[in-house]
């Protein structure tokens, strides 16, 4: 774009000795926008000190085996594309970039680089597996599928692991950074969760009204504390004050901690349904809808309904080579939900996303998608 040199240019007009720069721990490091699925993006300031705290203690502690080859189709201006590029050059892993995410591309470029592992939204690896069952391939070197952003649903993960390809997913947010990760290793009966807590990573539930820490299995508001954190909003204290008090920070995510100290993510809590006094998760409905056989994408939205005020509405990208239909879903839905909950059905060609990849549900809500 105009006023933007190109990142191949800059290097190359970059010499090729090591910077002599003077850095201190309290200086910032680098400047991350959050994703604004909910509003204004704004700019993360993360320091020189939350990221030394970050290696030493978290990325500093993994083991890569040899020969680890590590695929990159996340955008380098998000937090796990940052994430992915400094642990790659923590570790000696070789680093291949693909910058653009059709399905069939990356399987191409797995092939061809012999990838091990590499990072993606669970809408990509959706498409993923759609394209795998169309074509043999030999994909015998990837082992790990690597996710975030959302919520990774649990038939995507037992679909890969059938395959022999183990996926791991991550929770945190451009503010809070890494704050809990799943592994296979975790058990299967925890798939349904986000995982446990990293080292010297702090969460509690809080009442979203009365700000009460809740106990264990008591849904409320996700509260994060760590030396991994951001520093506040780039020139923009008022807004940092609104989600950091005492040094905790508001994911504005709505979830739970159960028995065993795993966290299980509802959805943001500005999402949340309200129909008739019950409050609707809308993770918990797509979670369901997931387990169709034929659906690609869902997204579920809250409606305005004259009699209940809200209702959910499921906005579904299905496979155009399966027969799943709005009754089938619907059924499916009366069997594993309570009736408050059962969602209308409206089916799309795509969702509205931003330059991420992630689900702009304000969008749904406003009507910018027809039947």
């Amino acid at each position: 774009e105009e006023g933007f040199g190109s990142f191949e240019l800059t290097l190359q007009e970059q010499p090729m000795t090591e910077p002599n720069v003077e850095v201190h721990e309290e200086d910032d490091a680098i400047y991350l926008f959050t994703s604004g699925t909910t509003g204004q993006a704004k700019a993360c300031v993360i320091g020189h000190k939350n990221l030394h705290h970050y290696f030493a203690e978290i990325a500093g502690q993994r083991e890569f085996p040899a020969g680890e080859r590590f695929l990159s189709v996340h955008p380098l201006f998000h937090m796990s594309g940052v994430l992915s590029i400094l642990n790659c050059i923590y570790h000696g892993v070789t680093m291949i970039f693909l910058a653009d995410s059709n399905p069939a591309l990356i399987w191409d470029k797995i092939e061809e680089e012999k990838i091990t592992t590499m990072l993606a939204f669970p809408a990509v690896y959706s498409y993923m597996l759609e394209e795998l069952n169309k074509k043999e391939r030999n994909i015998s070197t990837f082992k790990v599928a690597q996710s975030g952003g959302t919520k990774v649903p649990e038939t995507l993960i037992q679909k890969y692991m059938e395959k022999g390809i183990y996926m791991v997913q991550g929770y945190g947010s451009t503010e809070g950074w890494v704050v809990t990760s799943w592994h296979p290793m975790m058990g299967k009966e925890k798939m349904s969760s986000v995982g446990k807590t990293l080292k010297h990573v702090e969460l509690k539930i809080v009442h979203p009204e009365t700000g009460d820490e809740l106990t264990t299995n008591e849904v409320g508001e996700i509260h994060v504390r760590s030396p991994y954190m951001f520093k506040g909003y780039w020139n923009n204290e008022e807004a940092t004050k609104k989600v950091v008090k005492d040094n905790w920070f508001n994911m504005g995510d709505a979830g739970m901690i159960d028995d065993d100290g795993f966290l299980h993510i509802m959805g943001r809590y500005k999402d949340v349904i309200i129909r008739g006094g019950d409050n609707v998760y809308p993770d918990q409905v797509e979670d369901v809808i997931h387990e169709i056989h034929g659906v690609l994408e869902v997204a579920v939205v809250g409606v305005p309904d004259d009699f209940w005020g809200e209702i959910p509405r499921a906005y579904i990208v299905k496979d155009s080579e399966t027969a799943v239909t709005e009754e089938s879903i619907i059924q499916y839905c009366k069997e594993k939900l309570a009736s408050y909950k059962i969602p209308e059905v409206v089916f799309v060609e795509e969702l509205p996303k931003n330059a991420l990849g992630k689900v702009l549900k304000r969008e749904l809500r406003e009507g910018v998608l027809v039947k």
